[in-house]
């Protein structure tokens, strides 16, 4: 795969990316700037038949243990899994000689501990599977739809290929294809815990059509394939919905882990038969008595946390369409939305959204427009389950947080059914608030990289590392 130059005549000459024969013309392509970053990406379009694909090209640190692309072909070995991006070309870039293109191993820094330079080589993965953004969503009942069937891919990623995400974010979650490739793809794919189409049709034969495509898969882990310790240690994700103890790089502190899966409650009876091909065990085998020593690393639930926070952070900034806007925005949200939007990991230190980690129902409601406090239980009910840190709970299935958030989602989702009540919801449509005054002399937003970039951190450095940028349409 290369990557030439054309029309050089031109003040602002394109850059034509070659796939074996093909040939691609970028649109849009994004480069991100500042310190760290080291991708690019671009719509391209075919310069004969139009068709399009996405390109992503990323600096790799050759000290990676794990290859973006090997996690996607683990992932759809023999039976594509419904609901993952899949990679139509990947590979080193070359240069003009037919040569991987690297850069120079000279720097001090990027030595690891045994002095050993590293250097990055350019790769780059391409997709037909171009995704839509949570933005483009225009329903509430869709909304909830897309984060279910999220739910749902993260579970059987892990329950096929016991790989990880590790970096579950609003632009890591995307509104499925509107195309026939994509959903023919996706009927025969594998689906042990199925779709919310397959719950709600009630019917065992139903095949899946994921509301969602989950992609980036950049700072995803196998944890089938023997790795240091510390892999698991490091810091990734985007920082608004990092997990906490993540964020923090160590175990919080025990607390109320006792916290009850929520119910199968009456109005979902009928559509929870249907959530699992087989039927689901809060409990493995380990009993409490008998639990192992436990250690911080990155855990299924923690990719469950980083979806409550996308949750979160989209409904609080939500309103219906056409609503009038609110003349002074509630306190609580005002604090929710510049806490989450300034919130940067920092090791060894608290992290910063504790003043945000309310268990009050209350508190939920009132981050939350109007038009959707209907919805304040049941993010309550989310984050009394995400709050706990689980990893003292060896004894629990470790998809368990995963199972809670679906079966939030689906109470709401049938009862919007039910009721006929669906919301036009406009996303993003709530302005930016003023912050609270304890926070009026803070950083401003728009003068920091954290809010859409993903991180990684190593355990021992002294810097961050920032491969991957979370960016639409991935």
């Amino acid at each position: 795969m290369t990557m030439s130059v054309v029309n050089t005549q031109l003040e602002d000459p394109a850059r034509a990316t070659e796939i074996g024969a093909e040939v691609y013309m970028p649109v849009g392509p994004v480069a991100q700037a500042g310190p760290g970053q080291r991708r690019y990406t671009a719509l391209g379009v075919h310069v004969l038949d139009g068709s399009t694909v996405f390109i992503k090209d990323v600096w790799r640190d050759e000290r990676r243990l794990f290859f973006e692309a090997a996690l996607y072909e683990e992932a759809h070995k023999e039976q594509v899994l419904s609901g993952l991006m899949t990679v139509e070309a990947h590979g080193y870039v070359l240069d003009e000689t037919r040569k991987p293109i690297r850069t120079p191993r000279i720097a001090a820094k990027d030595s690891d501990e045994s002095g050993a330079e590293s250097g990055r080589c350019k790769m780059r993965i391409v997709t037909k599977d171009v995704g839509r953004p949570l933005g483009s969503i225009r329903s509430l009942r869709h909304f909830l739809c897309v984060m279910y069937d999220a739910c749902a891919v993260q579970r059987n990623l892990y329950r096929r290929s016991r790989i990880l995400h590790r970096d579950i974010s609003d632009t890591n979650i995307m509104v499925a294809p509107d195309t026939n490739e994509y959903r023919n793809r996706n009927m025969c794919g594998y689906a042990e815990v199925r779709f919310v189409n397959q719950v709600l049709a009630k019917d065992k034969n139903a095949n899946p059509d994921p509301a969602c495509l989950l992609v980036d898969l950049g700072n995803g882990a196998d944890l089938k394939v023997e790795r240091n310790e510390q892999v698991l240690k490091e810091r990734t994700g985007t920082p608004k919905f990092i997990a906490r103890s993540i964020s923090c790089g160590s175990l919080l502190p025990r607390g109320d882990d006792d916290e009850q899966m929520p119910p199968l409650v009456e109005s979902i009876l009928n559509q929870s038969k249907f959530m699992h091909t087989t039927e689901y065990q809060v409990l493995n085998n380990i009993t409490s008595g008998t639990q192992p020593h436990v250690e911080f690393a990155h855990r299924l639930f923690h990719d469950a946390e980083s979806t409550f926070w996308v949750i979160a952070w989209t409904l609080a900034r939500s309103i219906k369409e056409g609503h009038t806007l609110e003349p002074t925005p509630h306190p609580e949200f005002r604090r929710f939305f510049h806490t989450m939007q300034r919130h940067f990991p920092t090791p060894n230190d608290r992290d910063s959204r504790a003043i945000i980690c309310v268990k009050s129902c209350e508190y939920w409601t009132q981050i939350l427009h109007d038009d959707l406090k209907s919805l304040g239980p049941m993010l309550f009910g989310m984050f009394r389950y995400i709050l706990p840190e689980w990893t003292y709970r060896s004894e629990l299935n470790p998809e368990h947080v995963h199972e809670a958030l679906m079966r939030l989602l689906l109470v709401e989702i049938v009862r919007i059914d039910k009721e006929k009540s669906d919301i036009p919801l406009v996303i993003g449509g709530r302005p930016v608030p003023p912050p609270p005054g304890e926070m009026a002399y803070g950083p401003s937003p728009d003068l920091s990289l954290s809010y859409s970039t993903s991180v990684s951190f190593a355990p021992g450095s002294n810097s961050f590392d920032l491969p991957h940028h979370s960016t639409p349409n991935l």
